[in-house]
C-alpha cells in the first residue's frame, strides 16, 4: 500500500511502508528503494520526496478499465486495451493480490467490480475486486469441459458441485493445470444461472455464484 499523496507524512508511515523500525531510520537509504527512486547522495526530503511513494514492486498487465457488476459481464468485453499493476509475484495477479489503475499503486481497482484482464489465454479472464482493491477471487472467461482435457475428480464442494484437476486443450485458453468445475456439471446440477454461452458457443462459468473457486495450480 502505498504512503499518502499529500498531508502529514510521519516517519511512522514511511517505516510501516519499508517494513522497518522507526529507531534510526535512513531515508537516504529508503529512498534508493522507491518506486521512484532516488540515487544515493542527492537530497531526500520526508514530505515531498515519500508522497505517493511506494516500497512495493509492481508488476504491469493488460485489463479493460470497463468495470462490470458481474464476472460474466466482464468477460463480454471484447477490447483490452488498459494497463493495471499488481504486486504480487507472477506475471498475472492472482487471489489475495492488490490492484492497482496507476503504476505508483495509489489508485486501487473499485471495490465491488468485475474486470475482464489478460490472463496468457486467447480469451481472457475476469477479475473480482474487493476491498483496497484485493483479487477476491478470479476466474478463466471460458469453463467448457470441450475445452479441457487430462481432467481428474478431486471432490465435491460443500453444494455439491464436482471438483476437478484440469488442462487446457489449447494453450491460448490457459497453460498449465487448474482447478475448478465444468460448465456442463452446472447446468445439469440446476445451476444454469451460473452459466452462460459465448459468441462461439462455449460455456462460461460465474464462479461468485457457486462455492468452487477456480485456481491455478
Amino acid at each position: 500500500m502505498a504512503l499518502p499523496s499529500s498531508g502529514q507524512m510521519t516517519m511512522t508511515a514511511v517505516a510501516t511502508e519499508f517494513s522497518v523500525s522507526s529507531t534510526g531510520i535512513s531515508l537516504s537509504n529508503l529512498g534508493t528503494k522507491l518506486t521512484t527512486p532516488i540515487s544515493a547522495g542527492n537530497p531526500v526530503n520526508l514530505a515531498t520526496s515519500f508522497y505517493g511513494q511506494s516500497a512495493v514492486t509492481l508488476t504491469a498487465f493488460t485489463y479493460s478499465g470497463d468495470a462490470q457488476d458481474f464476472p460474466f459481464n466482464a468477460c463480454q468485453i471484447e477490447e483490452m486495451g488498459n494497463t493495471a499493476y499488481h504486486n504480487g509475484s507472477g506475471t498475472y495477479p492472482v487471489a489475495g493480490d492488490n490492484v492497482y489503475s496507476n503504476s505508483a499503486g495509489t489508485t486501487p481497482l473499485a471495490n465491488g467490480f468485475s474486470y475482464k484482464y489478460d490472463n496468457g489465454g486467447a480469451n481472457g479472464g475476469y477479475l473480482n475486486i474487493g476491498a483496497s482493491g484485493v483479487v477476491s477471487s478470479l476466474g478463466n472467461c471460458r469453463s467448457d469441459r470441450r475445452l479441457k482435457r487430462n481432467i481428474i475428480f478431486r471432490s465435491y464442494s460443500k453444494s455439491g458441485i464436482p471438483i476437478y484437476e484440469f488442462e487446457y486443450i489449447n494453450k491460448s485458453d490457459g497453460e498449465g493445470r487448474y482447478v475448478g468445475t465444468m460448465a456442463q456439471d452446472l447446468i445439469k446440477l440446476g445451476k444454469s444461472e451460473a452459466v452462460i454461452t459465448d459468441k462461439k458457443g462455449y460455456y462460461l462459468v460465474n464462479y461468485n455464484k457457486i462455492d468452487v473457486d477456480f485456481i491455478k495450480i
